[in-house]
C-alpha cells in the first residue's frame, strides 16, 4: 500500500510538471533538500551493509554515485560501480528520478532532514519505488542516512575523466576511493568486547564520519556514541571536541591520509 501512495504521488508530481509545461528544474520547490546540496564543498554521502552511495542535485538534475560490494559463489568479492545523472523532479517528501526524455518517475525516494545530537544536520533517503527491480542497490523501504563528507584534498581544478570503476568529478572520484576502502575492510566491531587499540589507525579523513568509514566502519550515531562509552568518554554528543578525543583514543593518524 505505502509503494502504491508513493508512486501514485510521484505521478501525480509528473503530471502536474506536464500540465504546467515546465521542466523539473524550474517546477520543483527550493526548499530545505535543494539548501543543503547548494552547499559548496559538501558531498552527501553515506553507507550501508554493503552499499556506499553519494548525491547530489543541481540544475534540476539528480546525480547518483553508487558502489556496491558483490559476494561470488566462491566468497571472494568484487566491486561495481553505478553512477547515473538523469533529471529529478521533488517536492517537500519525495524526491524522483526522471526517465530521459520524458517525466515519468523512476526511482522514488522519500526524503527527511535530520538533525544530529550534535546539531549536524544529514539527509535520510528511504527508497520507495524502483522501476528496475535492483536499479539502485536498496531494497524498498530501506533508509540511507546521507552525512556532510568534505574531501579537501580532491583536485577541484581536475576535469571530470573515467578511469575504471572511478570516474566523475574530483569530489566523486574521492568519495569512490572512500567507498572502496570502506568495502574492503567493512566490519562490525562490539566496543564492550573487542580490543579498540589502533581501531582507526588505518585512514584519517576530515572528519568522523570519513574516518570511520575509511577503516571499514559504519559511522552512525550509535556507532559513535558506544566507540566513546567504550574508551570513557561521558556524555557522548558528538561535539568537535569529542570527536577529536575519539580520534584519538582510537588510534587515528594525526594527519590526513591520501585517498589511494
Amino acid at each position: 500500500m505505502k509503494r502504491l501512495f508513493c508512486l501514485a504521488l510521484a505521478l501525480c508530481l509528473a503530471v502536474v510538471l506536464t500540465a504546467c509545461g515546465q521542466s523539473p528544474s524550474n517546477a520543483s520547490p527550493d526548499n530545505a533538500l535543494t539548501e543543503l546540496f547548494r552547499q559548496e564543498g559538501v558531498t552527501w554521502a553515506g553507507c550501508t551493509g554493503e552499499t556506499a552511495a553519494a548525491f547530489d542535485l543541481e540544475d534540476g538534475q539528480l546525480t547518483i554515485v553508487a558502489v556496491t560490494c558483490h559476494i561470488q559463489a566462491d566468497g571472494s568479492e568484487s566491486y561495481g560501480c553505478r553512477q547515473q545523472r538523469t533529471g529529478a523532479a521533488w517536492d517537500d517528501q519525495v524526491l524522483c528520478t526522471l526517465y530521459r526524455d520524458s517525466e515519468l518517475p523512476g526511482l522514488i525516494f522519500a526524503w527527511q532532514v535530520a538533525e544530529e545530537t550534535n546539531g549536524e544536520t544529514c539527509l535520510d533517503l528511504t527508497l520507495r519505488y524502483d522501476p528496475g527491480n535492483g536499479t539502485f542497490p536498496l531494497k524498498e523501504g530501506q533508509t540511507l542516512r546521507l552525512y556532510p563528507m568534505q574531501f579537501p584534498d580532491a583536485d577541484k581544478t581536475a576535469e571530470s575523466k573515467s578511469d575504471g570503476l572511478r570516474s566523475g568529478t574530483a569530489d566523486q572520484q574521492a568519495f569512490i576511493r572512500l567507498a572502496e576502502l570502506y568495502l574492503q575492510r567493512r566490519r562490525t566491531v562490539d566496543p564492550a568486547a573487542d580490543d579498540l587499540n589502533g581501531l582507526l589507525k588505518l585512514f584519517r579523513g576530515s572528519g568522523i564520519v570519513e574516518t570511520l568509514m575509511g577503516n571499514g566502519l559504519a559511522p552512525t550515531p550509535e556507532n559513535r556514541a558506544a566507540l566513546a562509552a567504550a574508551v570513557g568518554i561521558p556524555d557522548y554528543t558528538g561535539s568537535d571536541a569529542q570527536d577529536e578525543q575519539l580520534l584519538a583514543a582510537l588510534g587515528a593518524p594525526e594527519d590526513l591520509t591520501p585517498l589511494p
